[in-house]
This record gives structure tokens, sequence and C-alpha cells, in this order.
């Protein structure tokens, strides 16, 4: 995610993506909404999407799927800009698969200004609330069983709160556990998380190394 930011008089959540769209994008949404929801104490918010600049989809069409069927966030109007290289149908497994679970479906338009005419947005000023680093995740998995997680670690809440982590399926973003405290650094949640991780006998032994360029202070 390239940039996440808010415009509080129209209420109104915007998230950029630029380069490939990847799992990881896909599972920083929600933290993302969560995160505003929890700041500005709303129980609603419009989301504003705009993969204007992304070059290509790096999500697997089953983890799209899997993604579509969990119920949204809150039942406000979501608003996704194409990249000017998708086609008519792009978007349409995912709506399919969340008008099968019932639930809201995404408007897709094809133009920054038109999504801002859906969302009657008048001369909007968002500000921006996080970069690109907010949320890291890093890879775990089940020594004998195979099954893969995502570590989260995010700032809870604002610029200026501590860090805390989330260990979620990877499969379906369904969250097994999460910190009961906060953390000064990424590097302290993320050491942190791995003992909760080893204490389940998940093999956190490469997730450490991999993360060793990913995570910063």
């Amino acid at each position: 995610m390239h940039c996440v930011s808010y415009d509080q008089v129209h209420n109104v959540l915007r998230l950029d993506f630029e380069g490939p769209f990847t799992t990881a994008d896909l599972d920083g949404i929600d933290p993302a909404i969560i995160g505003l929801l929890k700041e500005q104490n709303r129980s609603e918010v419009r989301v504003l999407y705009d993969m204007t600049h992304i070059e290509a989809l790096a999500v697997p069409q089953l983890r799209f799927a899997q993604r579509a069927r969990l119920a949204p966030i809150g039942k406000s109007m979501r608003v996704v800009v194409a990249p000017p290289w998708a086609r008519h149908g792009f978007g349409k497994s995912y709506r399919d698969a969340q008008q099968f679970s019932a639930h809201s479906q995404p408007l897709i338009v094809r133009r920054l200004l038109e999504a801002y005419r859906v969302l009657a947005l008048v001369d909007p000023k968002f500000q921006p609330r996080t970069g690109p680093s907010t949320t890291d995740m890093v890879p775990l998995s089940y020594r004998d069983e195979g099954q893969r997680y995502i570590v989260r670690i995010s700032r809870r809440g604002s610029l200026t709160e501590p860090f805390g982590w989330e260990i979620c399926r990877e499969a379906d973003s369904v969250e097994m556990h999460r910190s009961t405290r906060t953390f000064s650094t990424r590097v302290e949640a993320l050491l942190d998380s791995a003992r909760t991780a080893a204490a389940l006998d998940l093999d956190v032994v490469d997730a450490l190394a991999d993360s060793a360029n990913v995570i910063r202070h």
C-alpha cells in the first residue's frame, strides 16, 4: 500500500496503491480501516481504493475469492478506481463472490474524478495517515502441518502510537492471536510475536531470517 489518507469532512478513507497489487496489500486493507475507525471513534467510513497506478494483480484468484466472501467492515460505500489497463470485467470475480455471500459490492469506476462525483466529494482535503511501512507482514508456517500464517506488525492507531502484532491465517486473514501489550519499535513487537509463535509450535526461525530486510525501527 503506497499511501493511506483521510478526509474528515466527507468521512472518506483513501487507499492508494502502486506497483504490483500483492496479497500483503490485500491483507493490509482491513487494519487500515479498523485503525481509522478506532482513532476517529466512528462506526462507519466510506472507502476510496485508488488503483490507478498499480502495474499488475499479483494475488491468486482463489485468494481474492476467499477474501471477498468475508463480510466487509461496515456497510458504507466502497469505490474502486480501476487501473488504465484494466478490461471491462475488472473486479468481476470479486463482486461475484460478494454477491454470492450477500455482501455489499464495491463500485468500480474508470477515473478518480468519477469516484469523487460518486462520493460527492467537493474540494476534498485528504490528510496522510500512514506510510507504506505502517504494517509489516512476516510469513510463518507450522513445522508439521504446513499451514501458513501472517504476522502483522502495525501501530495501534495514529503515527504516534506504539506497535502491536497479530497472527492471522494467510488463507482467510482470520486473526488467531494478538499482542496484549504494545512496543516502541517494530523489532520489539516482532520478537514478542515470535515468542508466542514458538509456544504455538510455529516455524519462527525462517520467519525471523526472512524479515531482516522488512522490519525497520
